[in-house]
């Protein structure tokens, strides 16, 4: 665990699939990508647990009226599902009325049916939420065959990656970004890793990033290997049609275009034979004045050995001259492809104003894919909901902090921009795929009341011209796009390779089969958990969760001599850094509960006999249940009507160096506090929790643990056993590694069952642990189970 008000807000929808299994799935082609030692993150079914709350009101104090409105919160987000368009009014205050850790994402109900089409992962989590019957009421949204389903997820991860891949070197050429924005590609790239793994397109075994505040050096080197990542999941995607006739285009430059683009001279002599082709895209492929940079794909044999030359070179043109890192000039943006996977690219980035004819080829040449107007229209739209997701959320992000863009103008505009990029393309589905001048779509935006925000440096006025954005989005896709029926007839399920077929088909029906099973395992816990305790099946269920601890702890003390290992390698610490005496104590387990709620139930299931698994499990953050500041997860398990708390990682919360209250050794402190007043019923309770890493859930330890997390052990809230089965209240999402523990270590279930080896005794375990060293003096009575120890400052 580690002590973290959240540092970021991901940009994207909040949609983790469930984990798919395929052994058939189709291997990559490309060079492999390089190789840092990595896990793939595992979500296990018995962590999937959403809450779902029921239809609400939320009022529109201008209006003055009731918007009926269902949401769903799960992993930190709220998804609201309104029967109208947004107003700003609303959407102040669903922000205003909202919990800072938790982000709403308003829709109507006709952007959500129109995600069914183009967003089906939205459609699909709402559905598990909310029900089926529930959102058919609502959207009207049928089922689906499952050929269907495959169909508009391939689709949706075309879109996706052509776009993703597009904003990675904004980051790794130009130097753009910040941290937050470096999370949120770790996050996009683990997103559409579990959708791959869903769909049966990639296999459990590979690999998904972590995250960490490295070295900004670093982070770039960390981003390349993704956009490789992402670039092999693009070769292995399907195209979900009948291969069209390919064409070569090539570069044909008057004498004034090339004096006009002569930064290719820069590119040529830079990257030498490496360099295959450059295509010009963007207002400055149809316009000689009115544009703001030079967007370039930049076709390449060797990406790595690109990169090795263009990182980092943020690329200016001013006066006939290439300026790198410079500061005047238009930029020149690049997105740096390799040559075997451009076509697709290509294909599936194409819109309305992007599709070859009204791209230029300045160097080179290259092949591409006939495409139809149909299908460019329908690419187009893909585009605009994705857009719209992206916009919503990231309109709540600086409406709350709109200091995250002051001084950064650029990333103000490509938010606010949206709103002329969707315009365009809904002119185009209204009235034919031609070139609009921005003149044109300011003017058709005004004739509406919409006004396009320029930027300034003023808080408020950045935060309302973000909500208004969003508000006018809603507003533009009510009026051309609400009675709009997609058109994927151009995707034909029997074009894909039979063999990807099957495994695709395979593990749709797993996924369905494993949540039926879930259902069904739990029902079956919970009425086996109140049967009548018997003394032998509670001795094994215990002997089990000691073994569970003890790999835990086992697999942590492994991880943190590899960690040490990898710091040094990677420059973090200088080699003669020394390693931490105890790999078990408060600083060395930081940021490690998160992932063990998945590995208690997966330890739990493994260790016990068949004819013993009657226990349930509920997983727990004690940020949502208790109210508390901190991020850390828990456990709770029931087995044969005895409850059970299971916290390895408490230790954390005992660092007698940092007590303040918003500090990670506050919690302990009380504790200490409350023994010295006399309480010693709580220094009791700790030394068991500490020592084995669970204790029986009374009411009395609830009470205790409780209120030491909830930071108030004086407060008039009293917590009983009750609170902690009522239902989990941390789901998958928040179990996505972020640590520079799980990149460096892949720390995950599987080191968990493989830990067996390690040469660490149980009782040395539990030993190392303890906060209480020497000194620490008996109280003169002593109860048979345990030993009641003076407090002191080691604690």
């Amino acid at each position: 665990m580690v002590f973290r008000i959240t540092v970021f807000v991901l940009i994207q929808a909040f949609l983790l699939w469930e984990c798919g299994f395929c052994t058939n799935a189709p291997t990559s082609t490309l060079a492999p990508a390089v190789n840092i030692q990595q896990k793939i993150f595992q979500q296990e079914y018995f962590t999937l647990l959403t809450s779902f709350s029921e239809p609400v009101v939320l009022l529109d104090k201008t209006l003055e009226v009731k918007k009926r409105a269902l949401y769903s919160d799960v992993n930190g987000f709220r998804t609201v599902i309104i029967d109208s368009p947004l107003t700003a009014a609303y959407f102040k205050n669903l922000i205003a009325n909202t919990p800072a850790d938790v982000m709403p994402l308003p829709w109507s109900t006709d952007e959500i049916k129109k995600f069914a089409a183009y967003l089906p992962s939205v459609v699909h989590k709402l559905s598990e939420n909310i029900g089926k019957e529930k959102l058919f009421e609502l959207t009207g949204i049928d089922g689906i065959s499952d050929e269907d389903k495959i169909l508009r997820s391939i689709f949706q991860l075309q879109t996706e990656l052509s776009q993703r891949i597009a904003t990675m070197d904004s980051f790794i050429v130009e130097g753009r970004g910040n941290y937050k924005s470096y999370l949120n590609k770790i996050y996009v790239y683990n997103r559409i890793t579990a959708m791959f793994i869903a769909l049966g397109l990639l296999e459990r075994s590979k690999a998904q990033f972590m995250s960490y505040k490295f070295s900004k050096d670093m982070r770039v080197d960390i981003l390349i290997e993704i956009k490789q990542r992402l670039l092999n999941y693009l070769e292995i995607l399907p195209l979900a049609f009948h291969e069209p006739q390919m064409r070569t285009v090539r570069a044909a430059l008057t004498a004034e275009e090339k004096m006009r683009h002569g930064y290719i001279d820069w590119l040529k002599e830079t990257l030498g034979d490496n360099l295959k082709a450059v295509v010009l895209y963007g207002s400055a492929a149809r316009e000689e004045e009115d544009f703001d940079d030079f967007d370039n794909y930049i076709v390449v044999k060797d990406i790595k050995e690109a990169y090795k030359l263009l990182k980092g070179v943020a690329l200016r043109y001013k006066d006939g001259k290439v300026l790198v890192r410079g500061k005047t000039g238009k930029e020149i943006s690049l997105n740096i492809i390799p040559e075997a996977v451009f076509a697709k690219i290509f294909h599936f980035n194409a819109v309305c104003d992007r599709n070859i004819d009204h791209c230029k080829v300045l160097y080179g040449s290259t092949d591409i894919y006939d495409i139809t107007k149909e299908e460019i229209l329908e690419r187009s739209i893909s585009s605009v909901y994705l857009r719209l997701k992206t916009l919503r959320s990231a309109a709540v992000w600086i409406a709350r902090s709109p200091s995250e863009v002051i001084g950064k103008s650029a990333l103000f505009k490509y938010f606010v921009k949206n709103t002329q990029f969707i315009m365009n393309i809904c002119i185009n589905c209204l009235e034919g795929l031609r070139i609009i001048s921005k003149e044109e779509i300011k003017t058709r935006l005004n004739a509406l009341g919409i006004e396009l925000f320029e930027y300034k440096t003023d808080f408020e006025y950045i935060s309302q011209a973000m909500i208004q954005t969003a508000v006018d989005s809603s507003w533009i896709h009510d009026k051309y796009l609400k009675d709009r029926k997609p058109d994927l007839s151009f995707l034909d399920f029997n074009a894909i390779d039979p063999r990807i077929r099957t495994a695709m088909l395979r593990a749709l029906r797993q996924n369905k089969n494993q949540k039926k099973r879930f259902v069904a395992d739990e029902a079956v816990r919970e009425n086996n958990a109140i049967q009548k305790p018997s003394r032998q099946n509670l001795a094994e269920f215990e002997a089990a969760l000691d073994k569970t601890v003890t790999l835990i702890r086992k697999t942590l003390v492994k991880a943190a001599d590899r960690l040490h290992a990898y710091k040094i390698k990677y420059g973090l610490i200088s080699q003669n850094t020394a390693k931490s005496k105890n790999p078990l104590s408060y600083k060395a387990l930081y940021g490690y509960s998160d992932f063990m709620p998945h590995a208690v139930g997966q330890l739990l299931d493994s260790l016990l006999k068949e004819k013993n698994k009657s226990f349930w499990i509920r997983t727990h953050s004690v940020h949502r249940l208790f109210g508390s500041r901190w991020m850390h997860a828990f456990v709770v398990v029931n087995s044969q009507g005895k409850n059970y708390l299971i916290d390895p990682v408490f230790i954390q919360f005992f660092d007698p160096e940092r007590t303040e209250p918003d500090q990670i050794g506050y919690p302990g402190h009380l504790l200490r506090e409350a023994a010295d007043a006399g309480r010693y019923d709580w220094l009791i309770f700790a030394r068991e929790l500490l020592a084995k890493g669970y204790i029986e859930l009374t009411d009395e330890v609830a009470d205790m643990y409780g209120r030491i997390l909830s930071g108030d052990i004086s407060g008039n809230k009293k917590f009983t056993s009750k609170d902690f089965f009522v239902g989990s209240t941390l789901q998958g999402g928040q179990l996505l590694p972020l640590e520079t523990e799980r990149f460096f270590t892949g720390l995950d279930s599987a080191l968990f069952l493989n830990a067996v080896d390690m040469e660490l005794p149980v009782q040395a375990a539990r030993d190392e642990v303890l906060p209480f060293s020497p000194g620490i003096k008996p109280l003169p009575s002593v109860s048979d189970k345990f030993s009641y120890y003076a407090v002191n400052q080691s604690i």
